[in-house]
């Protein structure tokens, strides 16, 4: 599991924790838009005949592709929102203490809880995210 964030509309990061297969998935979409953005500017600066078709043929990224990323990317971040909100006031604790680098136990004696009940905090949280994150509704 890892935690990713996005900007919320005051600005402020909001951390999300992610599975594996979630976050390659972001991070590949990610890049393609990255990738697509570069290539733009790139470009921007040249007028259109100073383009080389040999380039542009070669090119992987269409603009469906690129629509689809951002659409694929909306609706991780929408689920990732939902999943967030989804969470309990102590939850939410630990995740921000997660993120703070704390370890299980760390929290656990923060906390004055035993590990085994935070343990099981956190696989419930991430139960969660699974379930709001996964293709199946």
């Amino acid at each position: 599991m890892s935690f990713i964030y996005f900007k919320n509309s005051h600005g402020k990061r909001v951390y999300v924790l992610v599975n594996a297969e979630v976050l390659m998935g972001y991070t590949k979409t990610r890049k393609a838009i990255w990738n697509n953005d570069a290539k733009e500017k790139y470009h921007r600066r040249m007028s259109l005949c100073a383009f080389d078709k040999d380039k542009l043929s070669g090119s992987t990224l269409n603009p469906e592709d690129i629509y689809i990323a951002a659409e694929e990317r909306l609706e991780l971040k929408m689920k990732l929102l939902a999943a967030v909100a989804s969470l309990t006031a102590k939850q939410t604790d630990l995740v921000k203490l997660l993120i703070k680098g704390l370890n299980v136990s760390e929290v656990a004696r923060l906390w004055g809880k035993n590990q085994s009940s935070v343990y099981e905090m956190k696989k419930a949280v991430e139960k969660k995210f699974e379930r709001f994150c996964s293709d199946t509704p």
